[in-house]
């Protein structure tokens, strides 16, 4: 299966909106030695475990 291409700013929110979520307490879905937030949501990101829907605007 082919993982669709987002572009830069989907991204970049949806790395802080899941950082946000770690940081209110969420524990990461990847094991890592990162320890700040931010790269944590990149690497979710980057191994595929993170999962969104984009609304199509009106």
């Amino acid at each position: 299966m082919q993982r669709e291409r987002i572009n830069r700013y989907t991204s970049i929110v949806v790395v802080a909106k899941r950082a946000r979520q770690i940081i209110d307490g969420v524990p990461p879905v990847v094991t890592g030695a990162a320890t700040k937030p931010v790269t944590i949501a990149i690497e979710e990101l980057e191994s595929g475990k993170i999962h969104w829907n984009q609304k199509k605007p009106v």
